[in-house]
Parts: structure tokens; C-alpha cells; sequence
């Protein structure tokens, strides 16, 4: 209870001293000039250093233990899908087995569009699961506006 007359009166002193102050480490700071006011009374100061916060300590359990298990509770079977559509559209290897990764950290960045145009076709093999996927969702995106409007329009 008393901490809450603290706070009340704070809150009358401040409110009596101006349009509305922002108080700063004890002193009143006006935003629109951009100057610090130490001009705080020192019934202010006094009654906001009195009021302190009150903090308990967090309660520490020395046995709890850590553990990699992933456990998916209801969504077992969603996980089960997504990886399925995953291996479906990705291949194993990041990179066709005609390129070498050292190969490519040895070359210089500015040197990189030639090893693509050599290896294009490789790339695009390796990669046409994910290209179909971005392809039929672009075709997506543009046909489902036109089927509704379509829809819509004609009923």
C-alpha cells in the first residue's frame, strides 16, 4: 500500500510540474528543446530514489539435464510429409558430380559465370525438382486470380 501512495504522489508531483516532462535520471527533460531541465524539485528526487523494485531470486535447479531428443507430439506426421516432399524435389548432393566444391572456392568470384556456363546443363539437372516447384508455384500465384475473377465475373 504504501509503495502505491509513492507512486501516486510521483505521479501528482510530476503531473503539477508541467505540460508533460519526462523525467531522467532525477531531472525533468523537455523533448522539444532537447535540453536537460535541473530544475526537479527535490520533494521529486527524494520520493523517486526512495522506491525501489524488489526482486526475489530465480530459482535454480542444479539436477535439470538437457537433451537432443526431438519429440514431435501430434506432428509426426506433417514432419513425415515434408521431409517425403523434400526428398522428392532436392537430390542428395548439393553439387552434380561433375563439379567440385574446392573447385569452386579456388576460383575467383569474378571467374564464377564462367564455371556456371560451362556446368548450366549439370546444374539444371540437379536442380530441375526445385525449378518445376517454383515454376508451377508462379503459375499458381497467376492463374488463381484469373480462375476467380473468371468466377466472379461470369455468374
Amino acid at each position: 500500500m504504501k509503495s502505491i501512495a509513492v507512486l501516486r504522489l510521483a505521479a501528482a508531483l510530476l503531473w503539477a510540474s508541467g505540460p508533460s516532462p519526462n523525467l531522467v535520471n532525477g531531472m525533468t527533460f523537455d523533448a522539444s528543446e532537447n535540453e536537460v531541465d535541473t530544475s526537479a524539485s527535490s520533494a521529486e528526487i527524494q520520493i523517486l530514489s526512495k522506491h525501489q523494485g524488489v526482486y526475489s531470486e530465480a530459482p535454480v535447479d542444479k539436477s535439470y539435464r538437457s537433451s537432443s531428443v526431438f519429440n514431435a507430439r501430434g506432428m509426426h506426421h506433417v514432419y513425415f510429409l515434408t521431409h517425403v516432399f523434400l526428398d522428392l524435389v532436392q537430390r542428395e548432393d548439393v553439387l552434380p558430380a561433375g563439379m567440385n566444391a574446392t573447385v569452386l572456392l579456388d576460383t575467383p568470384e569474378r571467374e564464377w559465370p564462367g564455371v556456371m556456363e560451362e556446368h548450366w546443363q549439370d546444374l539444371m539437372l540437379q536442380y530441375i525438382g526445385v525449378i518445376t516447384v517454383a515454376v508451377c508455384g508462379i503459375l499458381f500465384a497467376l492463374a488463381m486470380p484469373l480462375a476467380c475473377m473468371c468466377l466472379c465475373c461470369c455468374r
